[in-house]
């Protein structure tokens, strides 16, 4: 029988890529790798009108562009995919080679009917994908936050997620302790580890945390990163989500995000 592994590898090989090892460690959750492309607030780097006479060749060429500007592949080649195919999240990250040239996006279309699909750098910080929207095909690229040594990074998340099981079992007493937690490791946090937070969290359960939360979450990050339009907007479209309270300060955002760029 078939494992999902082998059928991964093969389908990779005949995409024209050299799978290298064994299973990779170093990739980032699939989660927040899912999250960093078709989240609501993601923004592409390169844009391909899908029905444009050369839409493929744009899209290859953007993509392998975007790729090296964000040094995906290590000094010997390799680089991570996680295989475009319906188990491809429960396969996980395969190191691989590509021998094929600068058209990956154009060969997993043809082996796949789809040009989608997401590569990280080994070591998991940096990923740079293909996604399908409406009528144009998008080059995502995300870089993920360094872990920091003798820093749990995870601490933010860990009491996010805490806060929403607390708020899901409705005792008063958890609640009230968990939403100390939560603000204590918050206020102590960098940009980086609340931006993780908030898309791994949201990843999972996009309800899991009240609006104050979220809303304190992406004030604690702005203030950190002021001059930072994409966060601003991300921040602004968070805020849209549960208005109209809040709209004149989303605005305020966008306005802010538009003047940097």
């Amino acid at each position: 029988m078939t494992t999902d592994r082998e059928a991964a590898v093969r389908l990779l090989e005949r995409c024209g890529l050299e799978v290298t090892g064994g299973a990779a460690h170093g990739g980032p959750p699939v989660d927040a790798a899912l999250h960093a492309v078709n989240g609501f607030e993601v923004e592409p780097v390169a844009t391909v009108p899908a029905t444009a006479p050369h839409a493929a060749g744009e899209l290859d060429a953007a993509w392998h562009h975007h790729a090296a500007q964000a040094s995906l592949r290590a000094e010997d080649g390799e680089f991570l995919v996680l295989p475009p195919m319906p188990s491809g999240s429960g396969v996980g990250w395969i190191r691989v080679k590509d021998r094929g040239g600068e058209s990956l996006p154009s060969r997993v279309s043809d082996v796949t009917g789809s040009p989608e699909f997401m590569a990280a750098s080994v070591e998991g910080r940096r990923l740079c994908a293909v996604s399908v929207e409406e009528v144009d095909y998008w080059v995502v690229v995300h870089e993920f936050p360094v872990r920091q040594k003798g820093r749990d990074v995870s601490d933010p998340t860990r009491a996010a997620r805490n806060l929403g099981r607390a708020i899901d079992g409705a005792d008063s007493r958890q609640v009230g302790e968990a939403t100390r937690e939560f603000v204590e490791k918050l206020t102590f946090a960098t940009a980086d580890e609340i931006l993780s937070m908030l898309r791994d969290v949201l990843a999972e359960d996009w309800m899991a945390l009240p609006p104050w939360a979220r809303n304190l979450a992406y004030r604690l990050a702005c203030l950190q990163r002021p001059d930072d339009p994409r966060l601003l907007r991300e921040a602004a479209a968070d805020l849209l989500c549960f208005g109209p309270d809040w709209d004149t300060f989303a605005q305020d955002l966008e306005r802010r995000a538009a003047e940097l760029e």
